[in-house]
């Protein structure tokens, strides 16, 4: 009986173990077959070739080296297109181009701006400035209402002079409000100024870049013909075009987004075929020799740089009015023997000397930042100077070199792009030094228009312009 048992349990268990392994093998042919049909049997008959084949339509090999020559130095019809287009694009004078870049660009209309007339502009039509003059007034106005309260329509009462004080205080810290709205307004238009000035010395620099790449095309194929260049070297000159080119247009975007941004706050309406120019571009036959503006020299020390700023900021004048509007309120306070009243003038007033304290410390760092950025910026010009110095000692030899038959063409257009490249250094860090300078006056509190407008540079005073005055350009 025993056995019995024992064989029935073997027969089930081998039962069940021969129907778990049919099913695992029923699984993996049906995983196993897609893929062994996919590998023999194409889709359609058309698809079914040979792998030699194959390997030869996807890598050609040309029979001769004439074949590499013909498929490396002609260029793909876009190219050509290109740098015909490129080639047409020339600068009658600094900062008027004529002719399209591409086909879906039009020319556009250059408005000639200098610095007076920005700030003028934007001290006269900033409505910050108008809300705060309305502030000043209502200020006043208060202030006259305290003054005229009497007891009876004869009589002061014992605490105004301390309540005409804080209205005076009051006055006086809208004033300088008003003089802070000014001065930051000032410091905006400036840095908007200078923003499109870069953007516009960016651009040409790019329009430089771009016209050394097609000599660098031209140069390179000449050699390639006369057998002194391979066809890998016009190729990498074709790139450099490319990225030359596409340089020049995120510069003319960032110059016309800059021009934009300007002319808002100024309440031009621009079209999108009109373009401000800075005065400083339009006027000189060098745009790269930017001029320098000097409103210190020599550069003050720090310290003398902090006290002036703890001495003239208006943003501190205003700080130290409404603490003293409020000691004024407090000593009113006394006189009402109301302690939640007198309480709470003492609440406010602490805040307000933790909060003049605070200003005075942040304006210090603030000052002392702005001189950090004035001495560095200055040591930055004079290493740009340095740099272009060399740079065409550099290309003077190079063409000595030249002539004397140890230099190519080549070596000589790539030192002047090294040279043009040394101009927009020393460019951008005299443009960089110029706001530097402006910043530091705005940080010690001198900064004003009538001493910017006289440190301006002759090339830098406002024009008269003709009716005319709008010149087309790129």
């Amino acid at each position: 009986m025993f056995n019995a048992v024992v064989f029935r349990f073997s027969v089930r268990q081998f039962r069940q173990r021969r129907l778990f392994c049919a099913a695992w093998f029923f699984c993996l042919l049906l995983w196993v077959l897609p893929g062994l049909f996919a590998l023999h049997l194409p889709l359609r008959a058309e698809d079914a070739v040979p792998a030699g084949q194959m390997l030869e339509e996807k890598q050609p090999r040309p029979e001769s080296a004439e074949a590499v020559t013909t498929t490396a130095t002609t260029p793909a019809a876009p190219l050509e297109a290109l740098t015909r287009q490129l080639q047409s694009l020339q600068w009658e004078e600094p900062w008027q181009p004529h002719g399209v870049v591409a086909s879906n660009r039009r020319p556009t209309t250059t408005r000639l701006i200098d610095l007076k007339e920005v700030l003028e502009t934007l001290l006269a039509e900033s409505p910050e400035i108008r809300l705060q003059e309305a502030k000043v007034q209502e200020a006043r106005v208060r202030q006259q209402g305290v003054k005229n309260r009497r007891v009876l329509f004869l009589f002061k009462t014992l605490n105004s002079p301390y309540l005409e004080g804080s209205a005076e205080n009051n006055v006086e810290a809208a004033e300088a409000h008003l003089e802070t709205v000014r001065y930051q307004t000032l410091l905006k238009g400036l840095d908007q100024y200078y923003g499109l000035l870069e953007a516009s010395l960016a651009k040409y620099t790019a329009f430089r870049n771009l016209r050394l790449s097609l000599r660098r095309v031209e140069v390179s194929q000449s050699r390639f013909d006369a057998g002194e260049d391979t066809s890998f070297d016009v190729n990498a000159t074709q790139r450099k075009l490319i990225k030359a080119y596409q340089d020049y247009l995120k510069a003319d975007r960032l110059y016309r987004s800059a021009s934009f941004a300007l002319a808002q706050p100024m309440g031009l309406l621009l079209s999108a075929d009109e373009t401000l120019l800075p005065v400083e571009l339009g006027k000189s036959a060098q745009p790269l020799l930017m001029p320098p503006m000097v409103l210190f020299q020599p550069l003050p020390t720090e310290a003398a740089v902090v006290q002036s700023a703890l001495a003239h900021r208006p943003e501190l004048k205003e700080l130290a009015n409404r603490r003293e509007s409020l000691e004024n309120l407090v000593k009113a306070s006394a006189y009402d023997f109301n302690r939640n009243q007198i309480q709470l003038m003492e609440a406010l007033l602490a805040q307000a000397k933790q909060g003049e304290t605070a200003g005075r410390q942040g304006i210090a760092i603030t000052a002392q930042q702005a001189y950090s950025d004035a001495t560095t910026a200055g040591d930055m010009l004079a290493l740009a100077k340095d740099q272009l110095d060399l740079a065409q000692q550099a290309v003077r030899q190079v063409e000595i070199g030249y002539e004397a038959g140890f230099n190519s063409a080549l070596d000589v257009l790539e030192f002047e792009v090294m040279e043009s490249q040394a101009l927009a250094a020393r460019a951008v860090a005299q443009l960089a030094q110029n706001k530097s300078q402006l910043h530091l006056a705005y940080e010690m509190g001198t900064l004003s228009l009538p001493r910017l407008l006289e440190a301006l540079p002759p090339r830098c005073q406002a024009m008269e312009r003709p009716n005319n005055a709008n010149n087309a350009s790129e």
